[in-house]
């Protein structure tokens, strides 16, 4: 059954090292693009948060770490689904963590979620992964490769498909849509961030009017994906 509706969707593409950057967008229940915020800290994406009550929250990354070694759960889980189209997602465990990480800003951010109420037993928090929401509604079951990995020419006509697919589903402030040719280094990182945060908050959207998969529990974290094969909306919105 689809999620029920809620006013706000916000979708968070976590920095995982504390210190960089996090694009944090808020949708509403229109699909209407109302704030975002590119946040240094984890404070001011809890401020965003605050600003926005009765909201849903989707983090594109791991707020729970219950297992020393391995996968957690619901990754072995969402492996048996979407391994067979070419997507994989890396081991998160606490021993790998600890090696890579001086502070990871997943734990500061769940630890804020839930004091403002915000959580997955309460199915008002979720973990999104872009990379499964692409390949389902917006790349045809492929894997997008729109990532830094990938050379700048692949790149950016990856990304330039993933912007346009956005932008005629939402309404985004014009002030908002960046050519990507123009951009290069850091600002192309801060688009690619802003696409991803924009497809965490859709990914919650989609789910009130859709079936979405879920992996996992409140014990490890609950991944939300729509599922292999589905569409998106569909819903062009007029930008401002």
């Amino acid at each position: 059954m689809p999620l029920t509706a809620v006013p706000f969707y916000i979708g968070i593409d976590l920095a995982w090292a504390e210190g960089n950057p996090s694009g944090v967008a808020v949708l509403d229940a229109e699909a209407r693009l109302v704030a975002y915020c590119y946040a240094e800290t984890v404070e001011a994406i809890l401020d965003v948060v605050h600003a926005y009550p009765g909201c849903r929250v989707g983090v594109d990354a791991p707020m729970i770490i219950p297992n020393a070694t391995g996968h957690r759960p619901n990754e072995r889980a969402f492996l048996k689904t979407f391994a067979r189209y070419g997507l994989g997602v890396h081991a998160v465990n606490t021993r790998l963590f600890e090696k890579r990480f001086k502070s990871y800003a997943g734990f500061a951010l769940y630890e804020g979620l839930k004091a403002e109420g915000i959580g997955f037993e309460e199915g008002t928090l979720f973990e999104v992964y872009p990379h499964a929401t692409i390949l389902a509604l917006f790349n045809e079951g492929n894997v997008l490769r729109y990532k830094a990995s990938a050379p700048r020419d692949a790149r950016l006509k990856a990304m330039t498909k993933l912007q346009t697919a956005l932008f005629e589903l939402l309404t985004i402030p014009n002030s908002l849509k960046t050519p990507l040719g123009t951009l290069r280094g850091k600002a192309l990182k801060a688009e690619e961030d802003f696409l991803d945060s924009l497809v965490c908050a859709y990914t919650l959207c989609y789910a009130h009017e859709k079936r979405c998969l879920t992996f996992g529990d409140a014990a490890c974290g609950v991944l939300l994906t729509p599922p292999p094969g589905e569409k998106g909306l569909l819903r062009r919105k007029e930008g401002p």
